[in-house]
């Protein structure tokens, strides 16, 4: 009798450790998914409206963006920003805008094993149009309003897309 209750009480310890284990698992994904959102609304936010005249653009494909930002993480300046989707995994590239032999550049990874990453631009490309939705953003005189990020993941389900107000656009 003692045999069979102790292997019914370490059955029920298994299953509780498999149970915290997806727990985990589950709560992981969704925290590295919301780190993930919160660096793409940072960046993305900080796209400035500056003149093509002195350097500055804004310039968005499906797959990829680049724009000038104002950072201080980096230390201080504007900093020329690139979005790019590039087999399976998405990379950010920061440079200085006008380096000038400043080596302050960086490369990351920020997502890997990516089936889908898609990027679409809300606002007007005409000064008489109303504001709709764009695959692309290009040779455009003012910023987006939105940014809308669509992400999937080979190991998540289905999420929906990130959309992110420019607040430098106007």
């Amino acid at each position: 009798l003692s045999a069979l209750v102790s292997l019914v009480l370490l059955h029920g310890i298994r299953l509780a450790a498999a149970g915290l284990d997806r727990q985990t698992r589950a709560s992981e994904r969704l925290d590295a998914r919301q780190s993930l959102d919160d660096l793409l609304r940072r960046t993305l936010g900080s796209a400035t409206a500056i003149p093509r005249s002195v350097g500055g653009d804004f310039t968005g494909t499906p797959n990829a963006i680049e724009f000038i930002a104002a950072a201080e993480d980096g230390g201080p300046g504007l900093y020329r920003v690139r979005l790019a989707f590039e087999r399976g995994r998405l990379i950010l590239r920061r440079e200085l805008a006008v380096p000038q032999g400043d080596p302050r550049a960086a490369v990351s990874v920020i997502a890997s094993d990516l089936r889908d990453f898609r990027l679409a631009y809300f606002g007007v490309d005409t000064l008489d149009a109303a504001p709709a939705w764009h695959n692309s953003w290009r040779q455009l005189t003012t910023l987006p309003l939105m940014v809308r990020v669509i992400l999937g993941r080979d190991a998540d389900p289905p999420r929906p897309p990130l959309i992110v107000r420019l607040w430098n656009a106007g």
